[in-house]
């Protein structure tokens, strides 16, 4: 990933790097929060069936899209951690980024309930109630401050407020429209996949669990991982921008890390 003020097209080119580089290593956890989560609706289906009233339908959305936005959240900040490894030459699997970052857990909680309180408003907005949660996840720069400058989040709030002063507007404007080409990708794949199954004569149970596997399997393989090296790549141009971090800054990061890997001695 080149350090420097990144356009978007660099933005893209890098965050597809940092997502084949990570892919391996985010979809296991993804794949199997996407699972629960998105089978919650047919759990409810085949236990209701439909003499369920329409508040019950209401209420499994809401609490499946907040345990969604907290999540995922906690999955960004973790990825965030693990691509900062790689970039200093230390690669490490998702479970070692959490082990570390155990005594921040308190922390990494926290900034995930930031997200899906301003998820859940966001849900609100007219038009936008499917993009803009997935803009707020982290949210952005807050959950990377936390897992990468392993900041408490006291310390960490602040932070990321004088890392996004000024570039608000931007870091938005960047990941707003590729948050909405995920949505629309999904939603191309999901009809095609729906309109295949229906056409060859799916009963509508059959149709209920075809729409639950492939939503957890876009959410695991392509959504949260993708999202992940996103928000990562802008928060490392964040840093950049801000003045704190540098080729000189990254060398001797990984200096430090061979050190530590080597032991004393």
């Amino acid at each position: 990933m080149p350090l420097g003020p990144l356009s978007f097209r660099e933005l893209i080119s890098s965050s597809l790097g940092l997502y084949r580089s990570s892919i391996s290593r985010l979809a296991p956890a993804s794949l199997v929060l996407g699972a629960v989560l998105f089978w919650l609706p047919l759990a409810g289906f085949g236990i209701w069936r439909t003499n369920a009233p329409e508040s019950l339908w209401v209420g499994i959305f809401i609490a499946r899209e907040s345990l969604f936005q907290l999540f995922a959240s906690i999955l960004v900040a973790l990825g965030a951690a693990l691509i900062a490894s790689d970039l200093v030459g230390r690669r490490r699997s998702l479970a070692g980024a959490y082990r570390e970052l155990r005594p921040l857990r308190s922390s990494l909680l926290g900034a995930g309930l930031y997200s899906m309180l301003l998820g859940g408003f966001a849900h609100l907005v007219p038009f936008l109630g499917l993009i803009l949660p997935l803009v707020l996840l982290g949210p952005p720069a807050l959950a990377q401050v936390v897992a990468v400058e392993e900041r408490p989040l006291a310390e960490a709030r602040p932070r990321a407020r004088s890392l996004l002063a000024g570039q608000t507007l931007r870091t938005f404007t960047y990941l707003l429209p590729v948050v909405l080409v995920l949505r629309l990708l999904e939603g191309v794949l999901y009809s095609a996949a729906l309109g295949v199954a229906s056409g060859a004569g799916w009963s509508d149970g059959s149709l209920a669990v075809l729409q639950g596997a492939a939503s957890a399997a876009f959410v695991g393989l392509v959504m949260v991982p993708f999202l992940t090296a996103l928000i990562a790549a802008l928060y490392f141009d964040l840093r950049t921008r801000a003045g704190d971090l540098d080729e000189d800054a990254l060398d001797a990061a990984r200096r430090a890390a061979v050190d530590s890997a080597a032991g004393p001695g």
